[in-house]
């Protein structure tokens, strides 16, 4: 066992230099309640109410109070959670190497250790070991062996403490991910399957796995206030773009047709299993394909499976199979969450989602090892008595070999993945090029390049580059709305306003009821100085959307340099009333006034202004050329040397 706890460290010590990386961010350096360190505690178990982005992670409060203790002892140390991810896995292991021990106690030692060496070398695990994020997997799975480990050694021995733990390990494993509640189903796996028990003992031991879904559903409903597959129906703030780019099988309406879907699902998590390359961070629009039944593959792939579920459930008093069946329905049972037929997921495919789901096909393969060579458990090899390793017959020889080389393969491709996990952009950046027909994979890149400017911003070809792969987005599919909106952000950022009014058009005539295309595409013509076509738009925006103040000032300023100063000035009054402490509001008065000559009720606008904000040099600089323009320029200088006494302005040279 602590040969698999040191594999697991080995495989996974390239990833303790890593930064902060993908959904990271959301769930840990921008959430405010981890930051709070300890204090934030109690609000993770509190009623999710869904009013942050980091509410929609999840009601997950036992992986989130990790974050908080991390942050409260070490701050925000990206090697203190790769470092606990690690250990986290390699204590996993350790949990389904002794689980699996327990359950097939005739296998003794080699069976166990194989299946979780190639659980532990599997590139799949990635995501969820590379990201701390995704530790919630990894919690819930180590504490849903727990609970298995526990369940067992009440079924072995009758133990009713073992029971109580077995309970207390489920609640974790569901409040660590909501997935989690799959593991109240375990127990009935393993009775029909492994357990030789006659039907009464069957039945009694049944009866663990209603008790293990009313403590999950009991211990959400006191925290959260309802199940745990049951979310608050708040929506973000702003606009949410096409839920089809993340997943196409939004657009499924039949439950038949889900099913039919669902098998193809199952094919090709298998195949990333049995072949994981490419492996990628994102599967969206573009990427799975929904193909419905007029297609043969998805009537093939429905009888496959179906075939299999129902092998595994007759074969079951068969000892000859007990192994097989149990890790078929083991399989089935845990990837069922991510077919999208039980409810739909933000995206298509995870890696993150095949991670419980895997232990499955790994028992699989060894096992069919097993059965192809004909080796007996136990006869694998031997330390002699001079403490030498003595291998059994040619065939386990051969069998090992086997193994040796899929172990060797698959630690290759491990390490080198963990290394695209370095961070974020070094993620989007290597998988772009599997990626080249996703619109959102265009589209991250682009702003993981936009970052890049945001350091430096002279830099032409990694601006070019931006700009190419927000073209590329919008260009795959209109359903970018964002690229579309960032695009024209960037575009004015580096002054290229003439190509700003040009997308940020584009996205207007496709996005006509939404308001942010129009306000940036009014923007956009302000710096233009289209200042008529400009206010046009801005009011388009504003009747969308009344609220962002920007809006209202910029409006104002449009209506005011096209010579509109009766509705510039009934605008700004309307925006002053709404929010009387905005100032840039008075600032907009106070330009209207001067650009119809009014000096003085210009001055008095910025004088309330200074009396508002005393210490902003703008407003001083402001009322000192306002006296100059009315040809007052003594009270220019009387403002100058009080501005210069109070040290808000320098003179001239110092």
């Amino acid at each position: 066992m602590g040969l698999l706890f040191l594999l697991a460290v080995l495989i996974y010590a390239n990833t303790f230099n890593h930064d902060y990386a993908w959904d990271d961010i959301l769930v840990i350096t921008d959430n405010a309640r981890v930051q709070k360190g300890f204090a934030g505690i109690p609000e993770h178990f509190q009623k999710d109410v869904r009013v942050f982005a980091s509410d929609f992670t999840g009601f997950r409060p036992v992986t989130h109070t990790t974050f908080s203790i991390e942050y409260e002892l070490f701050g925000l140390n990206p090697m203190t959670g790769h470092v606990t991810n690690v250990i986290l896995f390699a204590l996993l292991c350790l949990v389904i190497y002794r689980s699996i021990r327990l359950l097939l106690p005739e296998y003794q030692y080699y069976f166990p250790f194989l299946v979780v060496l190639l659980f532990l070398v599997h590139p799949i695990h990635v995501e969820v070991v590379a990201n701390i994020k995704s530790r919630d997997e990894i919690l819930a799975m180590l504490f849903g062996m727990l609970m298995l480990n526990q369940f067992l050694i009440f079924h072995k021995k009758g133990t009713w403490t073992s029971l109580v733990f077995s309970l207390i390990f489920m609640g974790l494993a569901s409040l660590s991910k909501e997935n989690g509640i799959v593991f109240a189903f375990l127990p009935l796996v393993v009775i029909l399957t492994l357990f030789n028990d006659d039907w009464r003992q069957k039945v009694k031991f049944l009866m663990v796995t209603p008790l293990l879904l009313v403590i999950v559903v009991g211990v959400s409903f006191i925290l959260n206030g309802s199940a745990p597959w049951v979310f608050s129906p708040v929506e973000p703030a702003g606009v949410l773009e096409s839920t089809f780019l993340g997943n196409p099988f939004v657009v499924i309406d039949s439950y038949w047709e889900k099913i039919g879907s669902a098998g193809m699902l199952i094919f090709r998590y298998l195949g990333k299993f049995f072949w994981p390359y490419p492996l990628t961070y994102y599967s969206g629009y573009n990427q799975v394909p929904y193909i419905d039944w007029n297609h043969a593959i998805v009537a093939v792939a429905f009888m496959v499976n179906l075939v299999t579920i129902v092998f595994a459930i007759v074969q079951t008093f068969r000892k000859k199979t007990r192994v097989l069946n149990f890790s078929i329905l083991y399989f089935y049972l845990f990837i069922t969450l991510y077919l999208q037929i039980l409810f739909l997921l933000s995206d298509t495919m995870a890696d993150r989602f095949m991670f419980t789901p895997s232990l499955g096909p790994s028992i699989w393969v060894v096992w069919g090892l097993y059965t192809v060579m004909r080796v007996e458990p136990g006869s694998e090899f031997k330390v002699t008595k001079e403490k030498k390793i003595k291998f059994g017959s040619g065939k386990v020889k051969l069998m090992l070999g086997m193994l040796g080389a899929i172990f060797l393969i698959l630690s290759v491709l491990t390490a080198n993945r963990n290394m695209a996990w370095k961070d974020t952009y070094t993620l989007i950046a290597n998988d772009i090029v599997h990626l080249e027909d996703c619109a959102r994979a265009h589209y991250y890149l682009a702003n993981e390049l936009s970052k890049k400017l945001d350091h430096d911003p002279n830099q032409p070809k990694v601006k070019d580059r931006m700009f190419s792969e927000y073209a590329k987005a919008v260009n795959i599919t209109d359903s970018a709305y964002y690229a579309y909106i960032d695009w024209g952000i960037n575009l004015m950022r580096f002054s290229m306003f003439e190509k700003a009014e040009d997308v940020l058009k584009r996205a207007a005539s496709v996005y006509p009821h939404y308001p942010d295309p129009w306000f940036h595409l009014g923007k956009a013509q302000f710096y233009l100085q289209k200042f008529n076509e400009s206010a046009v738009n801005l009011e388009r925006s504003r009747m969308l959307d009344p609220l962002p103040d920007e809006t209202w000032e910029l409006l104002g300023r449009s209506l005011e340099r096209s010579g509109q100063f009766d509705k510039a000035t009934s605008i700004i009054d309307e925006a002053i009333a709404r929010n009387p402490g905005n100032l840039l509001f008075r600032d907009v008065k106070a330009d209207i006034y001067m650009d119809k000559g009014e000096y003085k009720a210009s001055i008095e606008h910025v004088l309330d202004i200074i009396d508002r904000d005393p210490n902003n040099p703008v407003w001083w600089r402001k009322v000192i050329g306002l006296h100059q323009l009315a040809g007052d320029q003594e009270g220019a200088d009387e403002y100058y040397r009080t501005a210069i006494h109070k040290r808000i302005l320098k003179r001239s040279g110092q």
